[in-house]
């Protein structure tokens, strides 16, 4: 039963943050097609810039975060979003 509920609990998150982690992406590239930037750095050129690369890994992992501090508290959001 513990088995079914972890596999549960693990691909609602998996399908959360990754709607999440495109949502990031597309609200970046909104962004940067407002105020007519090709690339948001010149760090990784041709790439569309560093933030390019790590728009959604951040918007996933900040929801993660508060996922884990809703089931956790402040002392352990790790321990509430991995452990089900």
């Amino acid at each position: 039963a513990s088995g079914v509920r972890f596999a549960a609990a693990a691909g609602l998150m998996g399908l959360l943050l990754s709607i999440l982690a495109q949502a990031g992406d597309l609200f970046e590239s909104a962004v940067k097609r407002r105020f007519g930037a090709k690339d948001a750095s010149r760090l990784i050129p041709g790439h569309g810039g560093l933030m390019d690369r790590l728009d959604g890994f951040l918007v996933a992992a900040f929801a993660a975060l508060l996922i884990g501090i809703a089931r956790q508290g402040m002392d352990a959001p790790a321990r509430g979003f991995l452990l089900w």
